[in-house]
């Protein structure tokens, strides 16, 4: 038996000795690890995990990954999708909303989520205590004005129907309500957290229904999410996020090139011009650059109580003086597409890629409009153009419109201010010495009524330009009532696109830009769309929907 046994194992010895001949004499190289952490970076510290505190879209890809909330958007577009709600229902001429709720969802440490967190959570982020930056965004809810000026017991518009039942009662129609749920400052969290760590201490120790779960953050180090294994939805691939705070955009791009960081981009300080340019040059490189337009539009604003920009004609002339590519080229080096459909950018509903700019240099039909206006180069008109003080190529930029106005006797004087100080100042559009000022804005959700409402409403917070036009103003009054994601979404672009074509013929800005994002990333990195790297409209990278290949 002994023998017999030795005799069986030479002869399978003598089988792996003739294998390993006919392999070439060497052992099988062993397949290269899958790694499960991704590697991020990210140039200033992360403000807040805190959902009534979130304002900024470095705090928002990781309070994503952390928290969900009822409805959510496409990964690639501006569709309210289920989220938390699983469906809801509009009635009451669009003033009443009821939703119900996904089944079985845990919060990452095992707590049941039901309709009362979600009450808790929009009472708690529209509070007086909580100071919510966007807490204006729900003052359509019934007895928010009272609830967040601390004179009510509780947000009378938030009604628990039953385990799984919500409802929102509005005081009037709004039509980018859902919009407003589907922001980070409406994402569910645990509220026994409250309870336990107090009102501060929600964000320190985040707890959502996510697909990942906070792991450890060293403020201004290190922030690092592991996977929710409680989480309702499909496993993540990956099954760590590590971001390293506090590398510069350099710094970034190094350890980039060093296999260090698996992705890098804008969302995370990434990628200046002079990153940029590197990566331009570096054939290698720039097969790794991922790029998309962003919900944002950047404009040279007239302020229409300032001479001579009260004038339809001198507005209309510099439209067609400027070179606008030039100018472009100048601000952003052309990484940023040029704006031919002024508030409509895309990835917005209501956007057509085939929408022409109504206006074209001809300096010709400019000298008319000027002169019809009493300005030549004989008799000029002088005029401050406001900008942000110290912000990357503005200066530069500003200097191209400056050379191309005057000819023509339009003598622009540059004036960079301090950006607390140019919304104070300009705030106030008929005090203000601005006669143009440049400013860019990002949409807080991708949906028109944010730029108009925002830019050119009459009562508009950021309406610099102290421009009014009351066709415009009831068009966008009655796109604003009607509901998104709903039949009549139709008649609501279509006021909207009405609005905008009257805008850029009345032409209270020259419309430059729309917004960029742009990414780098590891061949070893999967995903299925370009919003799954944070380059979709809402700048928010979807990390449960990438995965990881070996590195190579």
């Amino acid at each position: 038996m002994r023998t017999r046994s030795i005799r069986t194992l030479t002869g399978v010895l003598g089988a792996v000795c003739i294998a390993t001949l006919v392999a070439g004499c060497s052992a099988s190289p062993t397949p290269p690890s899958i790694p499960t952490a991704l590697r991020l970076a990210q140039a200033n510290p992360v403000p807040t995990l805190d959902p009534a505190n979130w304002y900024d879209n470095v705090s928002q890809g990781y309070m994503h990954a952390i928290y969900d909330t009822l409805v959510q958007y496409g990964p690639n577009d501006a569709t309210i999708e289920p989220d938390l709600a699983t469906g809801w229902k509009i009635s009451n001429g669009g003033k009443t909303y009821v939703f119900t709720l996904r089944k079985g969802v845990k919060f990452s440490n095992g707590d049941a989520f039901n309709a009362k967190a979600v009450q808790y959570n929009v009472q708690r982020m529209t509070s007086k205590a909580a100071a919510a930056p966007y807490a204006f965004a729900y003052s359509a809810i019934q007895g928010f004005s009272a609830w967040n000026a601390g004179t009510a017991q509780s947000l009378s518009g938030v009604t628990v129907l039953g385990p799984r039942t919500v409802e929102f009662d509005l005081t009037e129609p709004d039509g980018t309500f859902l919009n407003a749920l589907a922001m980070m400052s409406a994402a569910i969290g645990d509220p026994k957290v409250e309870a336990k760590y107090g009102l501060q201490g929600f964000s320190d120790n985040a707890v959502g229904t996510g697909p990942y779960a906070l792991s450890k953050w060293v403020h201004g180090h290190q922030l690092v999410l592991t996977r929710n294994p409680r989480y309702w939805g499909k496993e993540p691939s990956i099954k760590t996020i590590s971001t390293t705070i506090g590398l510069s955009a350099a710094q970034q791009l190094r350890e980039f090139q060093k296999g260090q960081l698996d992705m890098i981009g804008t969302w995370g300080g990434a990628l200046d011009a002079a990153s940029y340019q590197r990566v331009e040059k570096s054939r290698k490189l720039r097969g790794r650059l991922r790029h998309a337009p962003a919900d944002a539009v950047t404009f040279l604003g007239f302020n229409v109580a300032t001479p001579p920009f009260g004038s339809l004609a001198v507005r209309q002339a510099v439209n067609d003086i400027l070179q606008r590519d030039a100018v472009n080229a100048a601000l952003t080096g052309g990484r940023a597409p040029l704006d031919n459909a002024g508030l409509l950018s895309p990835g917005m509903p209501g956007y057509r890629a085939t929408d022409a700019y109504p206006y074209a240099v001809d300096l010709t039909t400019a000298a008319q409009l000027l002169k019809s206006a009493g300005i030549t180069p004989a008799h000029p008109a002088s005029f401050e153009l406001a900008f942000e003080a110290g912000a990357p190529n503005v200066l530069s930029a500003m200097q191209v419109v400056q050379q191309e106005l005057a000819p023509l006797g339009l003598k622009a004087t540059l004036k960079p201010v301090p950006w607390n100080t140019f919304f104070t100042s300009a705030a106030n559009a008929s005090e203000t010495t601005y006669g143009m000022y440049l400013l860019t804005w990002s949409a807080d959700y991708p949906d028109p009524q944010d730029l108009f409402d925002n830019l050119f409403a009459a009562n508009g917070p950021a309406n610099f330009s102290g421009f009014r036009n009351a066709q415009i103003d009831d068009l966008v009054a009655k796109a604003d009532a009607l509901p998104t994601a709903t039949a009549e979404e139709s008649q609501r672009i279509a006021d909207y696109r009405q609005a905008n074509q009257i805008l850029l013929q009345q032409a209270p800005a020259v419309f430059l830009n729309y917004g960029y994002q742009d990414a780098l990333v590891q061949t070893w990195v999967h995903y299925g769309s370009l919003g799954a790297l944070g380059l979709g409209p809402v700048y928010t990278a979807e990390f449960s929907q990438l995965s990881l290949g070996a590195h190579k």
